[in-house]
């Protein structure tokens, strides 16, 4: 579903980026393009896990990420619910927690520490999460019967977003999608690749 607060979380991220750079291109979920006079794209989800969100339910965040042609520059995953931030550069990925005393337009955060993925199984041993619609398990129904025979555990997570957090926290081994739009994939897989993470295509 898409609300009223994901539709005004895009314009306002739009109406920053606009004015910062003003020659980069925006690409976002919610209907919303704008193409700029560099190879610059921003790429943002404004809820992933809007499901979640509605229901007040764990497992939403804003993620947002900067690419220079083919190559991901920087990404940044908030998980407002949690008040915590994941977020990645050329040299690495952090997690830091918000400071409750922070001021308005402030960003202040009580703790930041870099994070390094230390779990490493084997994939029968693997904890891994995805996400299984009635469409993409009659479009993918070998692969997805194949992910639950192969793996210790599979299960329907959060939103793709929140799991490649979680896959860099060392919480998760693995989450595994089809059909996944570049707003869902590059902000969190840049984060989990600066952790350690392996990334694969299965095309």
């Amino acid at each position: 579903p898409v609300t009223q607060a994901d539709t005004e979380a895009q314009n306002f991220a739009e109406g920053v980026l606009l004015n910062r750079f003003p020659d980069d291109s925006i690409v976002g979920e919610e209907d919303l393009s704008h193409k700029g006079t560099n190879n610059r794209s921003w790429y943002i989800d404004p809820i992933d896990g809007t499901s979640n969100y509605c229901n007040n339910r764990y497992g939403w965040a804003t993620s947002i990420a900067l690419v220079e042609g083919d190559k991901t520059l920087l990404s940044v995953i908030y998980l407002p619910a949690e008040k915590i931030v994941f977020f990645a550069d050329e040299t690495g990925a952090w997690k830091g927690v918000f400071s409750k005393t922070c001021q308005k337009n402030s960003v202040c955060l009580a703790s930041k520490e870099q994070i390094n993925i230390t779990r490493k199984k084997l994939v029968e041993e693997a904890n891994v999460t995805t996400w299984i619609s009635k469409r993409r398990f009659k479009k993918y129904e070998n692969f997805f019967r194949n992910l639950l025979s192969e793996t210790s555990l599979a299960y329907v997570g959060v939103s793709g977003a929140v799991e490649m957090t979680n896959i860099s926290d060392n919480k998760l081994d693995g989450w595994v999608q089809a059909d996944v739009k570049l707003w869902d994939y590059i902000p969190g897989a840049f984060i989990a690749e600066k952790a350690g993470a392996i990334l694969v295509d299965f095309e």
